[in-house]
């Protein structure tokens, strides 16, 4: 087995060593990053120590930009200093392990990444389609297996042997917003197995994940936003990861509360302003049927240039890796009140 060590997210800069050997850098906020420490342990029952440097200052080639200046403090001992903070944003720009970390175990031989995507056969519309792409970390032959079970555990389809392919669900239930049907947030559950070659009963690696069926388009003729064939308005708000008794912190009590509000108030979808939420808030957002614009975190951006870009981009896979397979994530947002006007901006974002 190894073991991986994962962060779900660490504002801005981290820096990681396991028992005083540095095994990564991590920049951006927000999103989570990994890395397998296994040979860096100690196994013979000695204690092993974690150590992680977080800086959390910004420049104008970070994501998202600030700036700091150095001023005199004349309220305190001659010439002593003080570092005066510049953001272009609505938020505290926060220092520190914001969320969890956690030490997990995985097979030598596993399960690296899925991508699903969902359709409704264009000739049944009683027929959902699973597309899925699963990628192991190994190029010797093992057999993957794909089971899709409905909500109260029955099957509902299965695949064995491709690591791509397809699978019809008939009688669908789609994944609806709230406000659109009177069963919202329909999740099957998917069971992916990697199973040996040879001892085809042996199995190597399982992973489960939550299924949504539903479609998104734009209907450019009519201007409109369509959810499983249908007009859907966006009615919802731009909020934030933050509560005025805790602060930013993962707490689910707050995360139900504000679930509960945004149904009593008749909305149907927010805008993670201004950055990527937790997980655990994007997970309610699919079990609840709320929609979801999933924004990376470039607030405000006044400057460009190829090392904002190079960042930008990174920013940017890390959200859509982490989210891609979600229901409720129906937009990504690339950047909010970027100063677009100015020429450099054009290259920029084209």
């Amino acid at each position: 087995m190894d073991v991986i060590i994962r962060f779900g997210s660490v504002n801005y800069m981290a820096v990681v060593w396991i028992n005083g050997i540095h095994v990564m850098n991590h920049t951006g906020g927000h999103l989570p990053f990994q890395t397998d420490i296994t040979n860096h342990l100690h196994t013979n029952g000695k204690e092993n120590h974690i150590t992680v440097a977080v800086n959390n200052e910004l420049s104008h080639n970070t994501i998202p930009q600030g700036s700091y200046k150095r001023k005199n403090d004349s309220r305190t001992i001659p010439n002593r200093t003080f570092i005066e903070s510049n953001f272009g944003f609505d938020f505290y720009n926060y220092a520190g392990i914001q969320r969890s970390v956690t030490l997990y175990l995985v097979p030598k031989i596993r399960i690296t990444d899925l991508t699903i995507i969902t359709d409704i056969d264009d000739d049944n519309d009683d027929d959902g389609i699973i597309h899925f792409n699963v990628t192991t970390n190994t190029h010797d032959k093992y057999i993957v297996q794909i089971d899709v079970f409905d909500r109260h555990g029955k099957l509902m389809n299965s695949s064995r042997g491709q690591s791509e392919g397809s699978l019809i669900i008939h009688n669908v239930h789609l994944w609806w917003p709230f406000t659109m049907h009177p069963e919202p947030g329909y999740l099957y559950r998917m069971a992916i197995s990697l199973y040996h070659s040879i001892e085809v009963d042996k199995l190597i690696d399982r992973y489960y994940q939550n299924v949504g069926i539903r479609t998104v388009r734009v209907d450019r003729e009519n201007y409109q936003f369509l959810v499983n064939g249908q007009p859907f308005y966006f009615r919802g708000f731009g909020k934030h990861e933050e509560y005025d008794v805790r602060g930013r912190s993962l707490d689910q009590v707050m995360i139900i509360k504000d679930y509960n509000l945004i149904k009593w108030i008749g909305a149907n979808s927010f805008r993670t302003s201004h950055y990527p939420y937790s997980e655990q808030i994007m997970d309610e957002a699919d079990i609840q049927g709320i929609a979801i614009i999933d924004e990376c975190p470039a607030v405000g951006l006044s400057a460009f240039n190829s090392l904002l870009l190079k960042q930008h981009l990174v920013t940017i896979r890390e959200m859509i890796e982490r989210d891609k397979n979600r229901p409720s994530v129906f937009m990504w947002s690339i950047a909010n009140e970027a100063s677009s006007s100015k020429k450099e901006s054009e290259s920029y974002f084209q």
